[in-house]
């Protein structure tokens, strides 16, 4: 028989060590930003859904009331659909899932930019402009998500229909 060679285990010099551990933080920051990106895609898409359904709500409620939407501007409320366990709207969707904030309402076309435009929704913005591309722009630096009626969903700066005192644009 053979004798066994003892094969020495050498360690990891410090350089080889740095690479490495450079090597997990540069995987470990792609993988993160790639999260954020998808956690972003999710809050607006989140905020897109309950905007296309509170639209339906005012809708449903102008069609049972003879074609009168809701006049009053501002943040869309229980109140405007008559109070708690109205038919028309879940309350889980009065908020935006991006930052909390109340979702605002504009009768007549608000920054839409065609005269057609019923009501407008919107969020106060905190939106990635990323997310926001495929939609269509009605302003410049978008950060907000924006229903506009008969013309659909809209990427819109939140704070610009506020601007005019939650009223309808000029």
């Amino acid at each position: 028989m053979r004798p066994r060679k003892f094969v020495s285990s050498r360690a990891l010099s410090l350089p080889e060590v740095l690479f490495v551990v450079a090597i997990i933080m540069i995987l470990a920051a792609i993988l993160l930003a790639a999260f954020f990106h998808i956690r972003d895609q999710a809050l607006t898409a989140a905020c897109e859904v309950n905007e296309q359904n509170l639209a339906a709500a005012i809708e449903a409620y102008a069609a049972d009331h003879g074609g009168q939407y809701p006049t009053a501007n501002g943040p869309i409320t229980l109140a405007m659909f008559g109070g708690p366990g109205n038919p028309y709207v879940d309350p889980s969707s009065l908020v935006d899932p991006a930052d909390g904030s109340p979702y605002q309402y504009v009768f007549g076309n608000g920054d839409c930019e065609s005269s057609v435009a019923s009501f407008q929704i919107y969020d106060l913005g905190g939106h990635n402009d990323l997310t926001l591309r495929p939609l269509p722009h009605i302003v410049q630096n978008a950060d907000s998500v924006a229903y506009c009626a008969g013309i659909g969903l809209v990427a819109d700066n939140g704070m610009s229909a506020s601007v005019n005192n939650g009223g309808p644009a000029p």
